[in-house]
């Protein structure tokens, strides 16, 4: 019996052997060029909506374009030598003002996480 549980322990050693998470890190700038944007206006009193506008082009509210800083931290879990998985938090803080207005500063802030597929070489 003690022989069984030795070799099981050294088959689950072996399995991770094969599997290797790969931490990287990023950062860069953006660029980006509004093509259409849409508005919505809601009113809430007491935490009760009152009233709900969505209109369809506010183009000239915003200007066309946008810059910024992307931070990236990744993983890739390779499962073959010709296959990974990669996961990947994005994060990116856009550094200029976009609303043409006067009533606050506006700018791009997005937070996303992706997954995919790597082909490696």
């Amino acid at each position: 019996m003690q022989h069984n549980r030795l070799v099981r322990r050294i088959q689950i050693v072996d399995l991770f052997k094969f599997v290797r998470i790969p931490i990287y890190f990023g950062v860069g700038p953006y660029g980006s060029y509004l093509t259409k944007s849409q508005g919505v206006v809601e009113i809430y009193y007491l935490d009760k909506l009152l009233f709900k506008k969505t209109s369809a082009q506010h183009n000239d509210s915003y200007v066309n374009y946008d810059y910024g800083i992307n931070a990236v931290v990744g993983w890739n879990v390779t499962l073959t030598p010709k296959l990974a998985i990669t996961v990947e938090a994005r994060c990116a803080r856009g550094l200029k003002r976009i609303n043409k207005t006067n009533i606050s500063d506006l700018t791009n802030n997005a937070f996303g996480v992706v997954a995919g597929i790597s082909l490696l070489r």
